[in-house]
């Protein structure tokens, strides 16, 4: 699977990715989205989002933070975006092929 919990064989197994996922332009992921999306990092940064959303991002870091944070904040809403066209896409798709 791809968990970056448990060892694996690339050979045998590989990360699960959504039927969306751009493999062909970025590749496989090297591990499951489901692992690191929970990391302590990624799950701090994410809600940092919250803020940079609202205009009080500099309020709740304490100042300017270094501009990898915005780097990684605009990547993060670049792939929320992508995800969601894609399953607006899908769902048109389904329409008009009858259902599922």
């Amino acid at each position: 699977m791809g968990c970056g919990y448990e060892e694996r064989d690339p050979e045998v197994s590989k990360p699960w990715v959504h039927a969306g996922f751009p493999v062909r332009l970025l590749g496989s992921p090297s591990t499951c989205v489901g692992y690191t999306s929970k990391l302590p990092a990624v799950l701090r940064i994410s809600a940092l989002g919250i803020h940079w959303e609202r205009g009080t991002l500099l309020a709740r870091v304490g100042g300017p933070p270094p501009e990898i944070v915005f780097d990684v904040l605009e990547e993060i809403e670049a792939q929320r975006n992508a995800a969601e066209a894609w399953r607006i896409e899908d769902e048109a798709a389904r329409r008009r092929n009858g259902g599922r």
